[in-house]
């Protein structure tokens, strides 16, 4: 009886912490499960920032005296969030090295709106209100460029970022010495014998053009005088008039213009520069067929400027454009006319203004593309 009632002690000592051991895993899984579902849902947060991010700033009254306003534009793409604290980092001004901003009923210095916290699932356009003091404003340069990182910190711990003002959208970002920029192509030819060469067709730039728009007179001094500029294609008699194979003649001299405008916020000088435009084909040599020149002449407000040795007085001002004129003189054309046809020419132009030092300045522009007509 006596071991009977020893080993029955045993069983139920085993069995009570077999017991235990069961409840603490079910206790540590269901753990494990709300942590997981916590990833889940903090990873689920899916916020973006709306164009232009803040807005403002508006002067309010509150923070003991006036309070600088912001309007911060998001939109919730994921599961309902609850902002718990703002952070806004400027470089030079405004919130340098950094501001804390924490939620509050009403307006007051480094807060931000408490009933704006909330942001449900699905809002496109949720508006929340961010309150600086008013000796702090936060720096928006013209043009724009990042100067302040505002960074948005929920209560599950996910931050989301962006940079205020915006980058510009569209054109690449300005250097201080160098900048891309897209510029409207046009071109123009001479020769003795257009009319022969594009039967029935007049246009503003005298007999022989097949091009019926009006062509814009432009005058690019020196020996080139005054050329008619015309939408950017020629015909394939014409092209091998101005790009002979072999040793022929030429008997066409093409002009082309890139339209270009100084977006810096200095003046600029153009000394030289070059253009090249080119086809994904080539020939049994494998060299790819081409067309370039050097820059010519620069015409500025109707007047012309031989490229090398003038410039207008003052330079090219800011926002204001200018006529960049080359003179093709190199080419590596199909050994055959006839395989030219149809062809679409395109590539970059630039300009230097060929000093050292911090005044150095280039520019690369994107051309339209030269296209080659079969005829008329």
């Amino acid at each position: 009886m006596i071991g009977g009632m020893i080993v029955l002690s045993i069983f139920l000592t085993a069995l009570a912490a077999m017991v235990y051991v069961s409840q603490q895993y079910d206790t540590y899984q269901q753990t494990v499960n709300v942590m997981s579902q916590n990833d889940i849902d903090r990873f689920s947060e899916n916020l973006q920032v709306i164009y232009p991010g803040l807005a403002g700033p508006t002067s309010v009254s509150g923070c003991g005296g006036a309070c600088n306003q912001y309007d911060m534009t998001i939109s919730n793409l994921g599961i309902g969030i609850e902002i718990a604290r703002i952070y806004i980092n400027s470089t030079g001004s405004g919130c340098a090295p950094v501001c804390i901003l924490d939620p509050s009923l009403t307006a007051a210095a480094y807060t931000f709106k408490r009933a704006d916290r909330f942001v449900n699932p699905g809002e496109t356009v949720h508006s929340v209100l961010l309150w600086l003091p008013g000796s702090v404003a936060l720096p928006n340069p013209n043009p724009p460029a990042p100067k302040s990182t505002i960074y948005i910190v929920t209560t599950r711990g996910r931050v989301f970022s962006f940079q205020w003002p915006f980058p510009p959208v569209g054109q690449a970002l300005q250097a201080v010495n160098a900048n891309v920029a897209s510029g409207t192509m046009k071109i123009a030819y001479t020769g003795n014998d257009k009319s022969s060469k594009e039967p029935g067709a007049t246009g503003g730039g005298g007999s022989g053009y097949c091009h019926y728009e009006t062509a814009q007179l432009v005058n690019a001094g020196g020996t080139a005088g005054n050329l008619y500029f015309v939408n950017p294609w020629i015909t394939n008699t014409f092209y091998g008039d101005a790009f002979p194979t072999g040793n022929g003649q030429v008997v066409t001299t093409v002009y082309i213009y890139a339209n270009f405008t100084n977006v810096k916020s200095s003046p600029i000088y153009v000394t030289t520069g070059n253009l090249l435009i080119q086809v994904a084909q080539s020939g049994s040599s494998d060299k790819a067929y081409f067309v370039g020149g050097t820059l010519y002449s620069l015409n500025y407000k109707g007047t012309a400027y031989l490229a090398g040795t003038e410039n207008p007085p003052g330079g090219v001002t800011p926002n204001t454009s200018i006529l960049l004129i080359y003179r093709m003189n190199g080419w590596h054309p199909p050994s055959s006319a006839d395989s030219v046809e149809g062809l679409t020419f395109s590539g970059l132009a630039t300009i230097t203004n060929a000093e050292t030092g911090n005044g150095y300045y280039a520019a690369s522009i994107f051309l339209d593309g030269l296209y080659i007509r079969p005829s008329c």
